[in-house]
């Protein structure tokens, strides 16, 4: 491993570790989180509980009705959505809500990031992949950039400033200033929680899909999803550049323009709650009601 990561890694001693119940959860998720020991682990977390059930309640993740309980979610969803659920309410409980006048527009990231969310679940559901798995894929995509907004904003507030002066895309400012970009910081600090593989390995490779760690479609999806997304300047991931759209990746997802254009339809319909649910995630406890009223 070079110094660079390995200076990486001791950075990220500075993020806090889930809680020790999230944590005992999430490392169940391999065998499968059962409804009865989330409920059971939970109970003295309740406001992660409610964060879980906002989450499964999403109409964007496949219920037909709305869930009241734990149980409840982790019946009607199955194991493998209903750990992905568990895991995006982890991550987003974590984040700390944006600082009074920051210099990173934490209100466009999250757009941007709802938009490709939205987007990679369409994609999915025409190319026959995992839904919920690229819906989620896509709403963390961009973790790293918000690990660092929040954990050091200091040398974030650094890259910023190198992105404006030498006008470069901003995974390149956070390569020159850094030594990596936020891909790496989202793959090792998504890792650590405990995020599903697949949800990782998208976060770590959506500007690499070409490289065999890429290899798994939702990382593809997330990436063509990223780019478009971008080029429809939704939101605002950071900067207002268009990074290249990978023609290999579109040929072994086996995509073509023409079926853009029924997924753009589905997503311009969903992006709003894709929005809508981090807003409400991502809020302080205080607000989240008004915000759910």
């Amino acid at each position: 491993m070079s110094l660079v990561l390995l200076s990486l890694d001791r950075a990220l001693q500075r993020v806090p570790q889930l809680s020790e119940s999230v944590r005992r959860l999430l490392t169940a998720a391999p065998d499968g989180i059962q409804p009865e020991f989330a409920a059971w682990s939970l109970r003295r977390e309740p406001v992660m509980e409610r964060r879980v059930l906002l989450t499964a309640n999403c109409p964007l993740l496949g219920l037909q009705q709305p869930v009241s309980t734990l149980v409840e979610a982790g019946s009607a969803l199955g194991s493998e959505r209903f750990t992905q659920v568990i895991a995006v309410a982890a991550v987003l409980d974590r984040l700390p809500p944006a600082r009074v006048g920051q210099a990173f527009d934490r209100a466009g990231f999250w757009e941007h990031s709802a938009a490709t969310a939205a987007l990679a679940r369409a994609l999915a559901l025409e190319l026959g992949e995992n839904p919920e798995l690229a819906f989620i894929a896509g709403l963390l995509h961009d973790l790293g950039r918000a690990v660092l907004d929040a954990w050091f904003p200091r040398e974030f507030l650094a890259v910023l400033r190198y992105r404006e002066r030498h006008d470069v895309w901003i995974g390149d400012a956070e390569a020159a200033v850094l030594g990596f970009d936020h891909c790496a910081v989202g793959e090792r600090v998504a890792a650590w929680w405990g995020v599903p593989p697949l949800v990782v390995q998208a976060i770590g490779w959506h500007h690499r899909p070409d490289e065999p760690q890429g290899a798994h479609p939702v990382t593809g999806i997330v990436h063509v999803s990223d780019v478009v997304v971008r080029g429809m300047r939704r939101g605002n991931p950071g900067d207002d550049t268009i990074p290249m759209l990978s023609e290999q990746t579109m040929a072994r997802l086996g995509l073509d323009w023409s079926m853009l254009e029924p997924a753009l339809d589905r997503a311009d319909r969903d992006a709003g709650q894709a929005l809508r649910l981090v807003q409400v995630m991502t809020a302080p406890e205080a607000a989240r009601s008004h915000l759910t009223g």
